[in-house]
């Protein structure tokens, strides 16, 4: 089974929340030997005088990056099952905006607070209990803050698809700024403090790591993506979907993701509904083929991602909108083709399988509202 362990079921809750409690310590035990609890050294770094957090930092950036690249390519680490975080670009500049100026102020940021404060530092506690605060706050104005928090949404957006060049030719890039940056940082502290400062970037003291790293960066340059071991999620069509449905394709299971209150209002026939944190629990033979759906793709490729690698999974494209503007509502322009009106009568049949109602001479684009209870029931009398 290939990792991450949690998201394919070799650990299960309490493994999980152990191993979280394991990786907590490491890291926190990382910090405070490498001195980042201490709020000068990490003031050090705006006054350009202590580079640590920089080497540190960027000593973290290329291990992870390196690590994932080749452990994914060797087929050790399944990349599709690793939670990218969604992009919200004014939000989050904001929110980096409002970071910067706390963590200058108070010479701690909420990992190295928190190490600060397990070791008794005042400055630490007090870091802590105004982070805690500002949470609590935040959460009670949520509300009206809501609108501003969703906006710029942009899904799991990353460097690779902003510039449109390979994986592998963004993390050579990477490597290249931070190996320069080792010996730019480890030049202006030489020449600050001709006695030096007992410090030398990782590069001057271990060269052979950072040639590694280079070879490393270099190979994954030369392959170019990472995901070549790793299994696809595949996105189908709503039709595709309908015809699976309607045919019984053998192991067919269709996974609702949303609200139970959705559900209730509408779903797509046979669906069963599960939240994403439920999936682990229930039972998968490696013969079955799961579609997962959701008002949201994010919300799907999570749900997919839970499971891929252990059975063959789908994510509906569009979710239950799609659903019900293709299968159930399906619309033909007054002015179509001979071609599209042949598609769209075989699109017609499979639509009104389901109590559907086609539509010819309106705009495809449409809005149409969702199927009644009525046309629902009519399908699950079919036996679907």
């Amino acid at each position: 089974m290939i990792a991450p362990l949690a998201a394919h079921g070799v650990v299960g809750d309490t493994g999980t929340l152990v191993l979280a409690f394991a990786i907590g310590i490491g890291f926190g035990w990382a910090l405070e030997r490498a001195g980042l609890g201490s709020a000068r050294k990490l003031m050090g770094q705006f006054y350009l005088t202590d580079f640590t957090v920089f080497k540190v930092m960027f000593t973290a950036i290329l291990t992870a990056m390196l690590g994932t690249f080749w452990l994914a390519r060797l087929g050790i680490l399944d990349l599709d099952a690793l939670y990218v975080p969604e992009t919200f670009i004014a939000p989050q500049l904001a929110g980096g905006i409002v970071f910067g100026i706390g963590f200058a102020l108070a010479g701690l940021c909420p990992g190295t607070s928190c190490v600060a404060a397990a070791t008794g530092r005042g400055d630490g506690l007090a870091v802590v209990t105004g982070m805690l605060t500002g949470v609590t706050v935040t959460g009670l104005a949520f509300d009206r803050l809501e609108r501003f928090y969703s906006s710029g949404a942009r899904g799991a957006f990353t460097l690779p698809q902003l510039l449109h060049v390979p994986t592998g030719v963004v993390m050579l890039g990477v490597v290249a700024i931070a190996l320069l940056g080792f010996w730019a940082t480890n030049l202006l502290a030489t020449r600050q403090s001709p006695i030096g400062n007992g410090q030398s970037p990782v590069a001057a003291r271990h060269p052979a790591m950072a040639v590694v790293a280079l070879a490393l960066a270099i190979g994954a340059a030369t392959v170019g993506n990472p995901s070549a071991a790793a299994p696809s999620i595949e996105r189908i069509h709503p039709l595709q979907l309908a015809e699976w449905i309607r045919d019984r394709q053998p192991g067919l299971r269709v996974i609702d993701l949303r609200s139970e209150a959705a559900f209730d209002d509408y779903h797509v026939p046979t669906a069963d509904r599960h939240p994403v944190r439920s999936l682990e629990r229930l039972p998968w033979t490696r013969d079955q083929v799961v579609v997962f759906y959701s008002d949201d793709d994010a919300e799907a490729m999570e749900g997919a991602r839970a499971l891929n690698g252990r059975v063959r999974v789908c994510v509906l494209d569009g979710g239950a909108a799609a659903w019900i503007a293709d299968v159930m509502s399906p619309a033909l322009a007054a002015g179509a083709s001979d071609e599209e009106r042949a598609a769209f009568a075989k699109t017609s049949e499979l639509s009104r399988y389901f109590g559907g109602t086609p539509r010819v001479g309106v705009n495809p684009g449409e809005r149409q509202p969702a199927p009644t209870a009525r046309a629902v029931q009519q399908v699950r009398r079919r036996g679907c």
